[in-house]
């Protein structure tokens, strides 16, 4: 039995050991990175400056707002091994407001994107909003997040390209 625990041990480090082939960082360095925020759960929606970004009541009683990304010139990861993929990019995005005070904000680690360096997109990545949000919302209260917001998302991907991109976005809160 213990054989066995050690063969499976072994098997998931030397996945997370490796990195991507390097045919795959030289094919993603061809492009130029970009990345362009959007919001969906099933569907990518862009999000344009001044756009309102909708709140989503999640199953453990918080809120949240489903980020989507497209990119270019990036790893990908692959798909059929699922998060944590070594291969798969990091995400991480924040709302602040102009006194750089977090209002939501959301990590994923090593997560494979659909498509390949010259077109990836991924949805449904959560960005939960802070705590004081959260209970001003549920509260009925003056919305805390009101007025201009900036979103701002950076995405590093297994070979270390990193790309960046920004956003002045408000919080619809209407939805509660």
């Amino acid at each position: 039995m213990f054989a066995v625990w050690r063969a499976m041990l072994f098997g998931v480090a030397a996945l997370t050991a490796c990195g991507p082939p390097p045919e795959d960082c030289e094919a993603a360095g061809r492009l130029d990175p970009t990345l362009r925020l959007g919001t969906g759960f099933a569907d990518y929606v862009p999000i344009r400056s001044g756009d309102q970004l909708g709140i989503v009541f999640g199953e453990q009683g918080g809120w949240h707002v489903w980020m989507a990304f497209q990119t270019t010139g990036l790893v990908v990861g692959h798909k059929k091994l699922g998060p944590p993929d070594p291969e798969g990019p990091t995400f991480t995005f924040w709302l602040s407001n102009g006194a750089d005070e977090e209002i939501a904000a959301g990590e994923h680690s090593r997560i494979p994107i659909d498509g390949d360096a010259e077109e990836g997109e991924i949805l449904g990545l959560a960005m939960f909003l802070s705590s004081e949000v959260n209970n001003a919302i549920a509260d009925g209260g003056a919305n805390p997040a009101s007025g201009d917001l900036i979103l701002e998302a950076e995405v590093m991907d297994s070979c270390g390209t990193e790309v960046s991109a920004q956003r002045r976005v408000e919080l619809d809160v209407s939805q509660r």
